[in-house]
């Protein structure tokens, strides 16, 4: 009881000190506080921990499940309420239908189990995700490396993509299917014609032709056939 009312003695006067310091500073307790928040949240670590984070639920795709631009707060929010739910659940069927002596331990580890749960959710189904397209990726790889060998097969892609099967339409546009330019600044690339009369490199940067000797891409630059 003695050291009770010697602790309660300390913080009363430690409060009145403490606000005659402020009074004096021309500050108040909540002032400090906001103060003190904002010194942490541009500390660098603190920064260095959210951009972390935010990556690493881009990779997870977190987006993907719960809301899209989730930020890291967002994402904590919603591994409290898990922890709740797993919580609460465990303590009333641990407390109310068993009626366990043991239903704080037992929710306290359903707390703990819910807290990581999302994060193993989400990495199970980003992996089932990157498994599915496999497929696609695999391809998108074979295209880009018989176009580094010849651009050929990019070339067929491209035109099977839009032709739609109307050789008599694209047949009524000028130029040629493939066609190797250069700009200016000396820049070159390859473009291959779609069924829409235009042009598509690569990088599938979109050009115009003016049906003589110009091709203009999608910034205004203009480039000219390269002359072998």
């Amino acid at each position: 009881m003695v050291y009770m009312l010697i602790g309660l003695l300390f913080v009363l006067i430690f409060g009145i000190v403490q606000g005659a310091v402020y009074l004096i500073s021309g500050t108040t307790p909540a002032k400090e506080a906001k103060k003190q928040i904002e010194k942490i949240k541009n500390s660098q670590g603190f920064i260095r921990f959210i951009y972390d984070k935010q990556i690493q639920l881009k990779k997870m795709g977190a987006g993907v499940l719960l809301k899209d631009h989730m930020t890291v707060s967002q994402w904590y929010l919603y591994k409290t309420l898990m922890a709740g739910l797993f919580g609460l659940i465990a303590f009333f069927i641990s407390a109310g239908v068993f009626k366990s002596d043991m239903a704080k331990p037992i929710s306290f580890m359903a707390a703990f189990v819910g807290w990581f749960f999302l994060d193993l959710f989400i990495r199970l189904k980003n992996k089932a995700s990157n498994d599915e397209m496999m497929p696609d990726i695999m391809e998108m790889s074979r295209s880009v490396l018989y176009g580094k060998r010849g651009g050929q097969y990019i070339a067929d892609a491209l035109k099977d993509s839009v032709k739609g099967g109307d050789d008599e339409v694209e047949a009524s546009y000028p130029g040629a299917d493939v066609v190797e330019l250069v700009n200016l600044r000396g820049d070159t690339t390859t473009v291959y014609k779609l069924a829409d009369g235009t042009y598509m490199d690569r990088i599938e940067r979109r050009f115009t032709y003016n049906g003589t000797d110009t091709w203009t891409d999608e910034d205004g630059v203009e480039w000219n056939e390269v002359v072998k």
